[in-house]
């Protein structure tokens, strides 16, 4: 089918606009530490990347993560090694995202038959501001975006109604967009299975499903091969058994739990999981064995407390209709208030894509066309059921629910029009307006998020910021244990050292005995330490030590210290 030049033409002007958007942060994000203070999961993909371009992805072990982000920044790596976030990968992210936002034009029209749904659903996605702001971290976010609406959108032209050649075309097309969204991220894969027995259902045409499978096989295929060669049969990536475990461990809140606190990030995660599971098994194992020992745990703890399993499915169900922002990582509405003003015009919370998307969807179930797009958004709700949910996980579902948000509003502005509709118009407004403002309520920045903006200013030697961002959490009473802590190290960065010790006693006041406890107590220490107060230091380095969440570090700290009191 060819789409009509209006559509495109709206579709072109949505993009324009989301780069006009992403130029707008930019200029915002050149002043802010975290465009050159990376932390975690973005810290371990910027090491990755500069390893492969180095190296060489021939030379590379089983892919552990999905491959394709890392490969994309280790080409922009090979002539940009400066700190932090390369100006190349900014620019290849806008454009991505604003693709991705543009191309839920077409979708609404093919998917609603209606132009002005489309238009509204690319509103909604171009005023959402997690799509814009994961643009700017090393994050393989708006590359699984584009992909996934370019690989959705010819779904929906292969199963439409077009002659044959035409959808078989189509199918190939989207087949070789979803293969490389399953190289950005894997679970796709399982993406591509359902919507491969969709097409066998809806077309019925033999030639149209070969095409889909081919076309995802032939990009997946040089992954598989390259795993193959390093010794290993690996469909993607290998991380799935582990990433299982973690969202359905006993304990678990529904979010990211570390496999322990030796692991905060990807790839650290992958060296913990390798050598518990071959400590477990008492010999080396490969990759895939790695992951199926995880996969059998996570089997193994959902079967040993039932009822304990379905309350975290109701927790993860909570997490992923927060109607603010669950942040894992980084924070919008901290980054947003101190460095990037220019995301205020961002203004549409969850809140308000959750609820418009509900009536979106319910005004959908029963239409023919939108089948592709409702198994778009519930398989992404099932891998996050599945595994577990933060903010940028949930991204594509909420790309997803923008599209039917979209629809939702045209919908409503239709019923508005009609005599006697106006009543359910009023309840469904009232709807969004009620979770819009419980939205902006939950969009506030937790105390967690603070401390870790902090760290990233400590690190970029911006101490008395630290402290400005840490005050709200300090002030309050009680204080926040773990803000204390942060703000004795930077108390103790700045030479400051009674002020230190003064915080470190309040931590550990509260703490709990956990790694942060063994942290705090070391970092007491050493202050102590440099007052000339040696005995007094001794016996919290003995402290630390003692406790079972001591780490090779911490025992380091201690015979540090004791060298040097010699």
């Amino acid at each position: 089918m060819r789409l009509p030049n209006r559509v495109l033409l709206a579709a072109a002007a949505v993009f324009l606009a989301g780069l006009a958007i992403h130029g707008i942060a930019r200029v915002g994000y050149n002043n802010s530490p975290m465009r050159t203070g990376l932390i975690s999961d973005s810290l371990a993909y910027d090491q990755l990347a500069r390893d492969l371009a180095e190296n060489g992805v021939a030379n590379a072990a089983v892919f552990h993560q999905s491959p394709l982000f890392p490969l994309l920044l280790a080409e922009i790596r090979r002539t940009d090694r400066r700190k932090g976030v390369p100006a190349g990968l900014l620019t290849a992210q806008a454009v991505l995202t604003s693709l991705a936002i543009a191309l839920l034009v077409p979708l609404g029209f093919l998917g609603f038959g209606s132009l002005r749904a489309g238009v509204l659903a690319g509103l909604v996605g171009l005023f959402h501001g997690p799509f814009a702001y994961h643009s700017l971290k090393i994050l393989p976010v708006s590359l699984a975006l584009a992909t996934q609406t370019a690989a959705l959108l010819f779904l929906v032209l292969a199963s439409g109604d077009d002659g044959r050649k035409h959808r078989t075309a189509a199918a190939l097309i989207a087949g070789l967009f979803a293969g490389l969204a399953a190289l950005a991220r894997a679970e796709f894969v399982l993406f591509v299975l359902i919507a491969t027995i969709f097409l066998a259902m809806r077309s019925r045409s033999k030639r149209t499903v070969a095409a889909f499978i081919i076309g995802a096989a032939l990009l997946v295929l040089p992954a598989t091969l390259h795993n193959y060669r390093q010794g290993d049969t690996v469909l993607i990536a290998s991380a799935g058994g582990e990433n299982l475990f973690i969202g359905n461990q006993r304990g678990a809140d529904g979010g990211h739990t570390p496999l322990s606190p030796a692991a905060p990030d990807l790839f650290s995660q992958r060296i913990e999981a390798i050598n518990m599971a071959e400590a477990a098994a008492g010999k080396a194992l490969q990759p895939s064995q790695v992951s199926s020992y995880w996969t059998g745990r996570a089997l193994d703890e959902v079967t040993a407390d039932p009822s304990g399993w379905l309350v975290l499915l109701g927790r993860k169900l909570l997490l992923l209709a927060d109607p603010g922002d669950p942040a894992d990582m980084y924070s919008l509405a901290l980054e947003r208030s101190l460095y990037l003003p220019g995301l205020y015009l961002l203004f549409l919370p969850a809140g308000f894509v959750l609820a418009a998307g509900g009536i979106g969807v319910a005004a959908a179930l029963r239409s023919r066309q939108a089948k592709p797009l409702l198994l778009f958004i519930g398989f992404h709700a099932a891998v996050l059921l599945l595994f577990f949910v933060s903010t940028r996980l949930r991204i594509p579902l909420y790309l997803g629910l923008a599209l039917f948000a979209g629809y939702g509003l045209d919908r409503l502005a239709v019923r508005w029009n009609k005599k006697g509709g106006r009543t359910g118009v009023v309840v469904a407004a009232a709807l969004i307006l009620g979770l819009t403002l419980a939205g902006f309520v939950r969009q506030a920045p937790s105390d967690r998020e603070r401390v870790r903006l902090a760290a990233v200013l400590s690190i970029e030697g911006a101490l008395d910021d630290g402290l400005k961002v840490l005050a709200p959490a300090l002030d309050r009473d009680p204080p926040n244990p773990v803000a204390e802590d942060q703000a004795g190290w930077l108390l103790q960065k700045k030479r400051d050292w009674s002020g230190a010790e003064a915080r470190y006693r309040r931590a550990l006041a509260t703490l709990p005995d956990d790694p942060r406890q063994v942290q705090t107590r070391s970092r007491l220490a050493r202050v102590l330490e440099l007052q000339g107060r040696l005995r007094e230091a001794a016996a919290e380095h003995d402290r630390a030590v003692s406790s079972p969440f001591a780490q090779p570090g911490t025992h380091y700290e201690r015979e540090q210290f004791r060298q040097r009191v010699r």
